[in-house]
């Protein structure tokens, strides 16, 4: 797979400026031994091989010399970029994950969202691509069982909100309106007018806001281990639920977290928690105006099974599944049952008739 390169300008020739592309935010692909930096710069985004810049542009791989580039904007950054020739071949990258996942960056205003998608994206013309929402101070690590697993039959991605995993720190935190803005601006910088989103635990909340501003953007919400109860939560009791929860995870979920705390620092996660448990979540629930599947692990101390059936009840078209003997985080320590169960779910996409919003 790759892009093949109509233009007839080599990389050492370069390209007069009047043919530069004219779009910024272009994504461009990862491979991270390969690029050194990018460069945001007359109004586009380039990365940096080497000497030279590329950006793509219509399917064209446009080239430049490094020295006719600004270096003050000029920041450490992996992406992910077709090489020169024929045809774009392939090459092995530091990025690659075990589980033959790639690390790609998207530049969304200012900042800059990481995410990890399939190293081969399967086409899916009769179904949306599939996006996965993170939890509370976490990233979209946790999210690879389940990645891996949905890959061989739907277009996934699952991106690190801002703030969180390798995507950029913003120096405030931001509200999950803002958590869910950012992650509509990274769908229409993938080019994903619309999207099955998949969340746990607080990234339903994030699901939940980003319905109740971009209705039309989303197919179907499957709200896995959905927080918070508002009649029994409080940062303490969470936390202590939180620990309660942890040996029943797969062993290397734990240290996956803590390392993934440490990256977001607790401030950002502490606001972000406090904010969380006052959010307005039954209203919102009220106005998901798609089928929604509610997941919850048999063995969850976070969400309570009474819970999980209120948040069914309150939805407009729900229904709720139990996986016995998953925790919270069933996405990571109990993948394959959440395929099974989730599964029928996403392949009644095609009976589904898009609606406009008034």
């Amino acid at each position: 797979m790759g892009y093949r390169v109509s233009t007839h300008h080599s990389l050492i020739s370069g390209l007069p400026e009047h043919q530069w592309p004219q779009q910024s935010g272009v994504i461009i692909v990862d491979y991270s031994d390969l690029i050194e930096n990018t460069a945001n710069a007359y109004g586009r985004s380039w990365a940096i091989t080497r000497r030279y810049a590329v950006a793509l542009d219509n399917g064209c791989l446009i080239f430049r010399d490094t020295s006719t580039l600004d270096p003050e904007h000029l920041t450490p950054m992996a992406q992910t970029v077709p090489m020169s020739g024929e045809r774009a071949r392939p090459v092995p990258s530091r990025r690659r994950g075990r589980n033959d996942t790639t690390s790609t960056w998207t530049v969304v205003g200012a900042a800059r969202m990481h995410a990890r998608v399939p190293t081969r994206q399967i086409r899916a013309p009769h179904s949306d691509p599939v996006v996965l929402v993170h939890g509370l101070g976490v990233s979209s690590r946790y999210m690879l069982p389940i990645l891996v697993l949905l890959a061989p039959r739907y277009r996934v991605f699952a991106p690190d909100l801002p703030g969180f995993g390798h995507s950029t720190k913003p120096p405030h935190t931001l509200s999950l309106a803002e958590l869910a803005e950012s992650l509509a601006d990274w769908m229409s910088a993938t080019g994903l007018d619309r999207a099955v989103l998949i969340g746990n635990s607080l990234g339903c909340q994030v699901i939940t806001t980003f319905a109740q501003h971009h209705p039309h953007r989303l197919s179907r919400a499957v709200l896995v281990a959905p927080t918070f109860d508002p009649q029994t939560s409080s940062p303490w009791r969470d936390g202590l639920q939180l620990l309660l929860d942890a040996p029943r995870e797969r062993p290397s979920e734990t240290p996956m977290a803590i390392a993934d705390y440490w990256r977001a620092g607790p401030r950002r996660i502490w606001a972000t928690l406090t904010e969380a448990l006052h959010s307005p979540v039954q209203t919102q629930l009220t106005h998901l105006n798609v089928p929604t599947l509610v997941v919850r692990g048999g063995r969850d101390p976070i969400v309570s099974q009474h819970w999980a059936q209120q948040v069914t009840d309150l939805l407009p078209d729900g229904a709720l599944a139990r996986i016995p003997d998953a925790p919270h985080a069933v996405n990571y320590s109990a993948a394959p049952e959440l395929l099974r169960a989730i599964t029928p779910f996403l392949d009644q996409q095609q009976q589904d008739t898009p609606t406009t919003p008034a």
